[in-house]
């Protein structure tokens, strides 16, 4: 069973919808902006006839387009998008992209390629997100079209009593969790509770006033030791500081790291049992430099026999149309696999003359509609049938009565 992360129930944020403005540059590239290098906006030569974004490195290294994104909910999680193209052969360097504080660098070929990464908004965070796509140190220009920044919902394997996410593992009475950075998850991962800090493509980023706290339960089952793992791999200066704390209580010291490479540091005994296992990572001292996290983990004894054993994944819910005549929360995404218990579970008060369907094939294929929607109190379950293993796309699309959508979500799974 794949569930959703927020005690049960996911409603995505009430912004709905693609957040970037003009995000497909048509007939004009405002309110985009161009920031540093040489950026140009080409009318009529982006994917589908209309314009795109053109940026080419001039006497700087970075050359982007910038715009402002609004709606942005603190402590949700976002999906950034976009097509892009090289136009010509080599070049080096790569491409930037996404809100600043979670840029992702890649690097396409000459033919229009799709691009996608997940992000956390840190709970503290105010106001909008500045958003760019552009380049860094590379020689050859590069066009983009079509960009998106979507609300997006971590759906998690249950096994058990236990919520898994993308990382986790139980072996017997061991628990581990390697933080899942080389992924399209990147930052975002269940156990992320909190951050102050930067991130890169596949790591954090660590300057004076970083930090990153993760939170660690397993359905009630208490932590009886453990020990936390990390990479650093870059590094100029600075230590990082790792602390713990069980069940709330107060911080203490695990140790420091001030050198490139791996540590692996015990968690002190004093802070076990504990059903909840918090760890911070944090720069702590005041001198020049900076580091980078590319890697880290948690290996902890289980004080009992959790009752499951497995490997986590995480699959995500892009929110793509939302009326505001309809609240909808989705509950559960099913088993997602063939003979599974495989059904799309609602949470919703909608009239009677909403109907509700699953859109759903394999990836690339052909896509066959359910409407066995079966209303219930408070909800509505959508059963699915998946003949065989393989990678499906699937969307829970809400009509009213002239057929026009009202709610339409999409997941992609294997």
């Amino acid at each position: 069973m794949w569930t959703a992360c927020l005690g049960g129930l996911v409603a995505l944020s009430a912004a709905a919808g693609n957040l970037l403005p003009n995000p497909s540059f048509d007939r004009t590239a405002e309110p985009w902006r161009a920031a540093g290098g040489v950026a140009t906006y080409v009318p009529g030569d982006g994917r589908g006839g209309a314009g795109c974004l053109l940026v080419a490195r001039g006497k700087e290294d970075a050359s982007a387009w910038a715009c402002e994104a609004g709606g942005i909910e603190a402590g949700a999680t976002y999906l950034f998008s976009f097509w892009a193209k090289q136009m010509a052969a080599g070049g080096g360097g790569c491409i930037v992209s996404g809100p600043t504080g979670m840029n992702h660098d890649v690097n396409v070929g000459s033919e229009w390629t799709r691009c996608e990464f997940l992000f956390p908004v840190a709970p503290s965070h105010k106001g909008g997100l500045q958003c760019r796509l552009g380049t860094w140190t590379k020689d050859a220009a590069v066009a983009f079209d079509d960009a998106a920044l979507q609300p997006a919902a971590l759906f998690h394997r249950k096994v058990g009593g236990c919520v898994l996410g993308e990382g986790k593992e139980i072996s017997g009475r061991t628990y581990r969790f390697a933080a899942p950075f080389d992924s399209v998850f990147g930052a975002a991962s269940r156990p992320l509770a909190d951050f102050a800090c930067g991130y890169n493509s596949n790591r954090w980023c660590f300057d004076h006033g970083s930090w990153v706290r993760y939170r660690h339960e397993l359905g009630g089952t208490p932590f009886a030791g453990g020990r936390v793992t990390v990479q650093i791999g870059y590094h100029t200066g600075g230590t990082l500081l790792v602390e713990a704390r069980g069940d709330g209580n107060a911080w203490v010291r695990a140790g420091a790291i001030d050198k490139l490479g791996a540590g692996e540091l015990a968690l002190p005994a004093e802070l076990f049992p504990a059903r909840a296992i918090e760890v911070r990572l944090a720069r702590g001292d005041s001198g020049p430099g900076a580091f980078q996290v590319h890697a880290y983990g948690l290996e902890a004894a289980l004080g009992t026999d959790p009752g499951a054993a497995g490997r986590g994944r995480t699959t995500f819910l892009v929110l793509e149309e939302k009326s505001d005549a309809l609240d909808v929360a989705v509950k559960s995404l099913g088993d997602l696999v063939p003979g599974g218990a495989n059904e799309v579970a609602l949470q919703c008060r909608a009239p009677a003359d909403v109907s509700f369907a699953l859109e759903y094939g394999p990836a690339g294929g052909e896509r066959r509609a359910s409407r066995d929607a079966v209303r219930r109190e408070g909800g509505v379950a959508l059963p699915y049938e998946l003949a065989k293993a393989g990678a499906y796309e699937l969307a829970i699309v809400a009509r009213d009565a002239a057929q026009r959508v009202l709610y339409r979500a999409r997941t992609s799974f294997s």
